[in-house]
């Protein structure tokens, strides 16, 4: 395997670069990720493992990496654990480069810029959140098991196991991956007594591992009225709400496509061309594939879901979710939004995007096996067992990062002359765009309101009378909601309160100056 030093170092300078014009320092918790950020505080300052809420994904390994960056920095500070995160985010470009490099692919470096600048990605590298370290590990494994393929060392193997376990003790999904490898690996070379015997290992051993953490390890750690058993309730929803299930499944499913279609933007002129040359006669295909998502759009505008249909960081014309009491609570519209047509047409060309995508997929994956291709079957089964897990309790756009990264290694891994044309250049020059302007402007807005926090708790305000949004409120008082507070922080002017002080920050997204107010109750 043959690494471009070049590459790799054209893609730090350009994701410092972009790191400096977002501009990560602020000690204030974003989206989710003051869950995460609460034990490593725990640790830090009482030495034990503490939990804030409920939480279902295993965050063991983040916590404890998130533990040492700020053991490096000389104390707690969201600062430090965004940092953690933004290096994350530049390795697993780097690791998605180094897997599609493998197999010659020339271009490799622009494809490793389409992760690296995907709205939802790029914004998750500059929280605590779990999503982009659980892709790290991901990625990691697939290219240790990649190496192994490719050189027959079992160092590699082990490895890949290692790496699948570490983004387990992430999420729990992470478990998939050596299972997803060891199967495909498997069902690829010949059934001998040692094959069968290692496979029967390794499942053993998954199973062992994955019971220990969750029953054990929990528990040990004083987490039981924390813990939530995914596992079980996951299986005990198959048997007992089939219909329920199978519903969620078919309706994430569709959702799922569309966004793939979304992130797929960049490389839509090659996704059609590839599927008009591979699908014949293409006028039919595309005819009915038109006329299936037009019939879809309606479908979901009957029952209130419009593209990006709310999945949590990607929402019209911004990124981060909007969690202030008068956005998150009251369900009040504050900033610019695209208009609807234009929304629903970028919603309509993602989706015929999407399709086509998914039967690209669904060939070369039957092609793979045709050719008992270890890789691609590995990544296919891979993205099989994975998307029905993540879509039964609930569906964010942000859990499809994995999925995204495994279509572009279906997509582009054995096709060598691809090269980028116009229409990617001009595609990624606006998600480039969209990527920083949006996420500075995330946290801009982020860093007023904790402007604001900080204030009112030094004229000694009890931090439960202050309604700061999700994520302040999980941080400082572990409940989401403060709905009896007198000190409300929001973009919008609310009835029954007076504004006490204005604040604004400059939108790179929207060209102008937005207010923050903070308001007491009269």
């Amino acid at each position: 395997m043959r690494i471009r030093i070049g590459a790799i170092f054209f893609l730090l300078i350009i994701w410092l670069l972009a790191s400096v014009l977002v501009g990560p320092i602020g000690d204030f918790p974003l989206n989710d990720d003051w869950h995460f950020a609460f034990p490593v505080k725990s640790l830090l300052e009482k030495g034990t493992y503490e939990l804030a809420a409920e939480l279902p994904p295993n965050i063991f390994l983040h916590v404890g990496l998130g533990y040492l960056a700020c053991k490096l920095a000389g104390g707690f500070s969201f600062t430090a654990l965004r940092l953690y995160t933004i290096l994350f985010g530049f390795f697993s470009s780097v690791l998605l480069f180094a897997i599609i490099r493998s197999n010659s692919q020339k271009n490799s470096f622009w494809i490793s810029m389409g992760l690296l600048f995907n709205p939802v990605f790029f914004v998750l590298s500059f929280s605590f959140m779990t999503d982009v370290p659980f892709l790290f590990f991901a990625l990691l494994s697939i290219l240790f098991y990649l190496l192994f393929l490719e050189k027959q060392n079992w160092i590699f193997r082990y490895l890949g196991l290692l790496a699948g376990l570490g983004a387990f003790l992430v999420r729990q999904p992470g478990l998939l991956i050596p299972l997803s490898f060891e199967l495909a690996f498997f069902l690829t070379n010949e059934k001998h007594r040692k094959n069968t015997l290692w496979l029967f290992t390794v499942l053993c051993f998954l199973l062992l591992f994955y019971f220990s953490v969750e029953n054990i390890l929990k528990s040990a750690l004083g987490l039981r009225e924390y813990y939530i058993p995914v596992g079980s309730i996951y299986i005990s929803s198959i048997f007992e709400r089939p219909a329920w299930f199978l519903f969620r499944i078919a309706k994430y499913s569709i959702m799922s496509v569309f966004y793939l279609g979304f992130f797929f933007l960049p490389f839509i002129s090659s996704v059609f061309r590839t599927f008009f040359k591979e699908f014949s006669p293409s006028w039919l295909w595309a005819g009915g594939g038109l006329a299936l998502n037009i019939l879809l759009i309606i479908i979901l505008g009957s029952h209130g879901y419009f593209f990006p249909y709310g999945g949590n960081i990607l929402y019209n014309l911004g990124l981060g979710p909007l969690l202030l009491r008068d956005v998150w609570v009251l369900g009040m519209h504050p900033l610019p939004r695209i208009p609807f047509l234009i929304i629903t047409f970028i919603g309509m060309v993602s989706q015929v995007n999407g399709c086509f995508l998914f039967l690209l997929f669904c060939q070369n994956l039957f092609m793979a096996w045709k050719r008992k291709n270890e890789l691609l079957i590995f990544s296919g089964l891979l993205f099989i067992l994975y998307m029905p897990l993540m879509m039964v309790f609930s569906f964010f756009d942000r859990y499809l990062l994995l999925p995204f990264c495994i279509i572009l290694i279906f997509f582009f891994f054995e096709r060598k002359s691809w090269k980028p044309n116009l229409a990617y250049y001009g595609v990624l020059a606006a998600f480039i765009y969209f990527s920083i302007a949006a996420t500075r402007d995330y946290l801009s807005w982020n860093r007023v309101t904790e402007y604001f926090y900080q204030e009112l708790i030094q004229e000694g305000v009890p931090v439960t009378d202050i309604d700061g949004g999700f994520a302040n409120n999980g941080f400082n008082t572990k409940k989401n909601r403060n709905p009896n507070a007198n000190f409300v922080i929001t973009f919008s002017r609310l009835q029954g309160y007076s504004v006490i002080k204005e604040e604004n920050y400059y939108s790179w997204l929207y060209f102008r100056k937005v207010s923050l107010a903070l308001q007491k109750k009269e």
